[in-house]
């Protein structure tokens, strides 16, 4: 069972009707279209990253920072690499709650685009983008 031993019970049926319901709307929704056009430009889906902590920071701990990156793929007008994560929340679409979005999951972005240029030595920082489930809509996140 994919759900694992985790789960039981009631909580096992929500979380399998919650995945049921996400899958649902992303086959039917816009993203799905933009998604299945990145077939020849993927680089890499679900890439863990590990980086040491942020440099200059001297409270940083010891040790290292890591996180798993959704989506790596090559934009088709530039070439370059773009990092996407994607995202369930429940949000409007409207610019307001949009940037409030953005600014939530901007360090975040910071932290995968500064692993991919790191351990890749490339010589610009890939853009972030943010997949939103909810209004179906895709965001660039100023970094």
């Amino acid at each position: 069972d994919w759900l694992g031993d985790a789960l039981v019970g009631s909580a096992r049926a929500a979380a399998r009707a919650r995945a049921g319901d996400i899958l649902e709307r992303f086959g039917r929704g816009k993203l799905f279209r933009p998604f299945a056009s990145l077939a020849d430009r993927l680089v890499a889906r679900e890439l863990a990253v590990w980086t040491p902590p942020s440099e200059g920071d001297a409270s940083a701990p010891v040790g290292f920072e890591n996180g798993v990156i959704d989506l790596v793929y090559r934009d088709a007008a530039d070439d370059r690499l773009v990092v996407a994560d994607y995202k369930t929340d429940a949000v409007e679409d409207d610019d307001e709650a949009i940037a409030r979005l953005c600014d939530r999951y901007r360090a975040q972005g910071a932290f995968y685009t500064r692993a991919l240029r790191d351990a890749l030595e490339l010589d610009y920082v890939p853009r972030f983008e943010l997949w939103l489930l909810q209004p179906g809509r895709i965001q660039e996140v100023p970094l």
